[in-house]
């Protein structure tokens, strides 16, 4: 029994593991060498993380907080251990197995396969269709990128969605496990976005089983799959307490959810959401949908190798020379600037710029073609409407009736961007329906008219398609793309030039396309007509889904995006003007490094505290400052710095304890600030105001180190408090970590200090102390906090103490002991109940006419 368990019921499924694990070191190889990928995100996120690794490694501790990025916020969104969490950290170790980036693509290919194979029942069908979702190009231009969790919480939208069928289905304890497990790790994955798009597709798919088992007059099946995978969901949540109630608060505080107090704002960013404009910008233009299926459909991205074209072989000498004289480059830097910047030209596209486009596959397309006329269940209709909407929904402001609508009307959708991410679930039905059909073409009789004409139909779309925009796209488009793209390359003298390339690598796309789809029509033909064994056919059609899919990835994500692990250590490598910096033992200033993008660049975080950094839920209030009173100071800053003289007039800096300013790389370009006024310092004025713009408005013109802007709303917190001046009182940081701060303070008369530390939503997840008693403190000038003191000498200290840590943790740990049971329990009954297949012998009785009977004669 137990050899016939292993043989029937694992081992087909071992070798599936193993054929992605191979698969994906394959494609990856050179990490197997030492060779890293220089992913721009995963570098950005090890300077967001830095302070906090190196916290939790040298105390063992968690911090919550960070100072390290625009002058402190919470670590929630940055990096955070969840222990309590079990199933994330069977996710965390599987993912110590492999090597980073190998194990992503392997769980792309297990994640689908883990929802193909209960419906195919066939393996092989299923490996072959993992591989064709896995090798889609939006997966594998996520992982060259580094949006890691992204590609993390992508793996898991087709086990989720084969949770759910297998509980409608009937199979309700195989169904809500795997539902509830991978629910639970795509939380874990915390990018909401992703999870948003697949509870999506689920409501839909669940529609559909609703009316379906209504139809059917199976309720009772109906409400035991509603119930379970209603538990289910619940256990998935609460195994991820921690996280979801730590995001929720945070997001309250933030440009992702977080309402303004300040008038002066459009209505969307007052009542917590992103602003439109910014949150489609990347919309995918309704044409651009073509790349589905010809990927140089809108000249390709800027990771694409254009070498062989006629404008790019004869304009990258140019640019190489033009790079290595122009900034000292090497030859290896310069031709791979230039590859990038002559890349980017190609593209026409709708978006402001793009590595690559998203590409399913010309086999992939066809057979989702196919499956509309010859899958016989009804949920292909489903499939078809999750589809058409999440295409819609990538077009954004493209399709502004409906995605505006979408954005002003569902819950939360007004908190993410790009829209053209969702063509990842997009991916999921395509291939999964395409596979549909590929197991209605293995069960099949030969003979049968439906699948012939179903062929026939889709042949002729597919092909149809493949001409029409392939050869004839001057009819629709003209290949320049936006005017702004188009006159900056005339100016350039290129966009003739590059038109020509344009169409001529549309051409090849449409000439590779016809053949592909004439292998896999033969391919089928061969099978049906007998000429052709299952295996093979399988086997066939596995490779030229393999060899389609491969040869297009390698065009954004090939063996140039490797690099030494010397090479990759070298972008945590302190500049000179760094190591000036941090002569400075003092733990905690702040430092403002202009030798890049103030705001979209978190290396400077990585050796310092920093104004700036580089993250997509900033603090509203500090956004707020960026906009209104931060930018007036790096204009004063920047002017200044021309004309020789560093201005002392920049009231939001020196509050903000800027003490380094950091103009090019060597020590000779770092500016002391000697307006910066210190962690902590006493005013002796309070400017009070009625309303936060009021409050903004003051910071312009301002003294903060002699005034405190305060709102009215805390005049009954200092009732019968006015500052004093105290020329010999202090107040100095004596104990630094970034969610702990210990001061030491000493005055004749009462005080009010002001601390250079960002203000976070009501003030009550920080603590403030004295002498060991809590106290409340107060927010001034917009986005810090202030502290009246008492006279005398006093310790005060500030801990960040939010709630759903501690109490989430527990909550998770036992949401996540519920679901290992219900795992165990799953497990326990497939092995109990499981019954070899029953040996078949034919048998044959004779006739007359010598012919064989295909049933015995009964006795």
């Amino acid at each position: 029994m137990n050899n016939l368990f292993f043989k029937e019921r694992l081992l087909p499924h071992l070798i599936a593991v193993a054929i992605f694990t191979l698969l994906s070191a394959v494609y990856l190889a050179p990490l197997l060498s030492g060779e890293r990928l220089e992913q721009h995100d995963y570098v950005q996120a090890m300077g967001q993380q830095h302070e906090i690794t190196e916290h939790v490694a040298k105390t063992g501790e968690q911090t919550l907080w960070t100072n390290s990025m625009f002058s402190g916020m919470p670590s929630i969104q940055i990096w955070l251990a969840y222990p309590a969490n079990l199933i994330g950290q069977i996710g965390v170790w599987l993912q110590n197995i492999y090597i980073h980036e190998i194990y992503y693509l392997f769980m792309l290919m297990l994640g689908f396969y883990i929802m193909l194979f209960p419906i195919a029942r066939n393996h092989w069908i299923g490996i072959i269709g993992s591989i064709a979702f896995a090798f889609g190009s939006f997966n594998l231009i996520s992982i060259e990128a580094g949006h890691l969790n992204k590609v993390w919480a992508m793996a898991y939208i087709a086990p989720i969605l084969g949770g759910l069928f297998l509980a409608f289905r009937g199979n309700l304890l195989t169904g809500a496990s795997i539902f509830a497990v991978f629910l639970s790790l795509q939380l874990r994955a915390n990018h909401f976005q992703i999870t948003y798009y697949t509870f999506i597709a689920c409501v839909i798919l669940g529609l559909y089983f609703i009316v379906e088992a209504i139809l059917k007059k199976q309720l009772p099946v109906l409400g035991k799959a509603v119930g379970i995978l209603a538990l289910g969901t619940v256990l998935a949540a609460a195994s991820n307490t921690t996280q979801l109630w730590g995001t929720w608060d945070y997001a309250k505080a933030t440009i992702r959810g977080g309402k303004t107090e300040l008038t002066t704002v459009n209505k969307e960013t007052s009542e917590g959401g992103l602003d439109k404009e910014y949150a489609f910008r990347w919309s995918y233009g309704i044409d651009e949908t073509m790349t589905l299926i010809l990927p140089n459909f809108k000249g390709g991205g800027s990771s694409q190798d254009y070498a062989g074209s006629e404008a790019y072989d004869k304009l990258f000498p140019q640019y190489v020379n033009g790079f290595q004289q122009q900034y000292g480059m090497s030859k290896e830097q310069a031709e791979k600037s230039a590859g990038q910047q002559l890349g980017a030209a190609y593209y026409f596209g709708d978006q402001p710029f793009t590595s690559g486009p998203v590409y399913f596959g010309v086999i992939v397309c066809f057979l989702f073609v196919l499956g509309l006329f010859i899958v016989k269940s009804p949920v292909k209709w489903a499939l078809l409407a999750i589809a058409i909407l999440s295409i819609m929904m990538s077009w954004g402001s493209n399709f502004s009736s409906l995605n505006y609508f979408l954005f002003d009307t569902l819950p939360m959708f007004n908190k993410f961007r790009t829209p053209s991410m969702i063509l990842t679930l997009t991916n999921v039905v395509f291939v999964f329906l395409a596979f549909l059909a590929v197991k209605e073409l293995y069960e099949s009789n030969s003979n049968d008219a439906a699948i012939s004409r179903g062929i026939k139909i889709a042949v002729g779309i597919t092909l149809g398609v493949l001409i029409i925009f392939g050869f004839l796209g001057s009819m629709f488009m003209d290949f320049k793309g936006s005017t702004e793209n188009a006159d900056r390359l005339s100016q350039a003298g290129l966009l003739e030039d590059i038109i020509r390339d344009r169409k001529a690598l549309l051409r090849q796309d449409a000439i590779r396309a016809i053949l592909l789809l004439g292998i896999c029509v033969g391919l089928i033909q061969a099978f049906l007509k007998k000429k052709l064994q299952p295996q093979y056919f399988l086997a066939g059609l596995g490779l030229l889904v393999l060899v389609d899919l491969w040869t297009v990835d390698k065009r954004y994500f090939s063996s140039s995006d490797f690099v030494s692990e010397a090479q990759f250590e070298s972008n945590f490598k302190p500049s000179e003007a760094d190591l000036a910096v941090l002569q400075d033992k003092d733990p905690n200033y702040r430092v403002l490094d202009m030798t890049g993008g103030i705001w979209q660049d978190a290396m400077p975080s990585y050796f310092h505290k920093s104004i700036g950094g580089y993250h997509a839920a900033k603090l509203r209030i500090y956004q707020e400052l960026i906009e209104r009173q931060l930018t007036n100071d790096l204009n004063t800053l920047q002017a200044g710095a021309k004309q020789g003289q560093l201005p002392t007039n920049l009231p939001a800096l020196n509050m903000l304890n800027a003490r380094y300013f950091i103009f090019g790389e060597s020590a000779q370009q770092v500016a002391v600030n000697s307006g910066a006024l210190g962690n902590a310092w006493f005013v002796q004025n309070i400017k009070w105001v009625k309303t936060a713009d009021e409050e903004m408005a003051s910071l312009g013109s301002f003294n903060p180190k002699v005034t405190a802007i305060m709102r009215s709303t805390f005049e009954k917190d200092l009732s019968g408090f006015t500052p004093s001046t105290d020329t010999s009182g202090s107040i100095q940081l004596t104990s630094y970590q970034p969610d702990y701060l210990t001061y030491t303070s000493k005055a004749a008369a009462p005080q009010l200090a002001v601390f250079s530390e960002i203000w976070y939503k009501d003030g009550k997840d920080w603590q403030a102390y004295i002498d060991g008693k809590p106290v409340p403190h107060l927010r001034a000038n917009y986005v810090l906090r202030a502290l009246q003191i008492p006279a005398g000498e006093h310790k005060i200290e500030f801990r960040f103490q939010p709630a759903f840590y501690a109490q989430g943790n527990i909550v998770s740990l036992i949401a996540s002991l519920l679901i290992l049971g219900l795992i165990g329990f799953t497990i326990y009954r497939a092995v109990k109940t499981y019954q070899p297949a029953p040996m078949v012998t034919k048998t044959t009785a004779p006739t007359t006419t010598g012919k064989t009977i295909g049933k015995p004669n009964k006795k």
